[in-house]
């Protein structure tokens, strides 16, 4: 890996832009803030392009606040996008954006294109904070509260609280060591975790109402219509995790989750249990991910969606089996 070339432009340039991909998760939304803090920290300007809202669970993070929904013109010596298997899956308005001398890309998705100048990409990492700490340690920066508790999220999320197979020694060893410098575990678990807004509890009723549950076949699928968000009064910000309901089910191998982007667009999200690689199955329709965590873009009415999807992750569950 680049991280000492990463490490050397944070020390050594003056101006960053930082981004990640579309609808950002906990491990993507803890990354930039953990980079955004620490920069500014060196004295040196940190500009975040984000155009989703931050979900409330995550408002607790540091410099998010300031994000920007524009990228504003001007020249950057280094643009460090963070948690993104492609560049394609930053918003599009970057794919316009040149304006700057060097692209550093901190990753840990197994599928990642490896689109930057630097690339940082580990697939065997709990999550893309980890990396993001490596990269600040390798460049001497002393971690505040703020970064800590940040790099400690993305390892908390991304983990599963420590229950998926990505929990690996390297997780739990960095975790411990940002919880002696002072990251309160039980603030982070509570502010993630246990503080749900109603309107995410309502959609989330709808959501599980509609669920198919094909316990013979091993796997369950949930639907996020525009038509539930409305009766909610919801939008996606509030659904990180809804999908973990389905793959909690004994008996569910392959837990499936679609996004009604438009009439007939669809974002879907898979995750697995055990030896399931639904990673295979998403690079089959344009996706990446993970082993046990995957997704990708669909285009049709969902019953068809539904029919072509369902074939192939039921072939990857026997196949598994084998």
């Amino acid at each position: 890996m680049m991280i000492n070339d990463a490490a050397n432009i944070l020390k050594w340039k003056s101006d960053f832009l930082i981004t990640t991909h579309i609808s950002p998760d906990g491990d993507a939304l803890g990354s930039v803030a953990a980079l955004a803090a620490s920069i500014k920290k060196l004295g040196k300007n940190a500009t975040i392009f984000m155009k989703d809202n931050v979900p409330e669970e995550y408002s607790f993070l540091p410099e998010l606040e300031n994000k920007h929904t524009i990228i504003p013109a001007k020249h950057y010596d280094a643009v460090i996008v963070v948690d993104c298997g492609s560049i394609e899956r930053v918003d599009s308005d970057f794919l316009e954006f040149k304006n700057y001398d060097v692209l550093i890309n901190i990753d840990h998705h197994k599928s990642n294109t490896n689109f930057g100048n630097i690339n940082i990409v580990d697939k065997d990492a709990s999550s893309a904070g980890v990396l993001v700490y490596k990269v600040l340690k390798a460049a001497g920066v002393s971690l505040d509260l703020d970064t800590a508790t940040a790099i400690y999220t993305t390892i908390l999320v991304d983990t599963g609280s420590f229950r998926y197979s990505n929990a690996n020694a390297e997780a739990f060893k960095i975790a411990s060591e940002l919880i002696d410098s002072g990251v309160n575990a039980w603030d982070v678990a509570g502010s993630v975790y246990e503080n749900q807004s109603l309107i995410r509890i309502n959609l989330l009723k709808l959501v599980l109402a509609e669920m198919e549950i094909h316990i013979d076949e091993g796997f369950a699928s949930m639907t996020i219509t525009q038509d539930m968000l409305k009766k909610a009064n919801a939008d996606f910000d509030v659904t990180d995790g809804f999908i973990n309901f389905a793959r909690s089910i004994k008996g569910v191998e392959v837990a499936l989750q679609f996004k009604q982007l438009g009439t007939e667009k669809y974002k879907l999200s898979m995750r697995s249990k055990g030896n399931v690689d639904v990673s295979e199955i998403a690079e089959n329709f344009g996706g990446g991910g993970h082993k046990n965590a995957a997704g990708c873009y669909l285009d049709g009415d969902i019953d068809s969606v539904k029919e072509e999807l369902f074939g192939h992750v039921i072939d990857h569950i026997r196949k598994s089996h084998r």
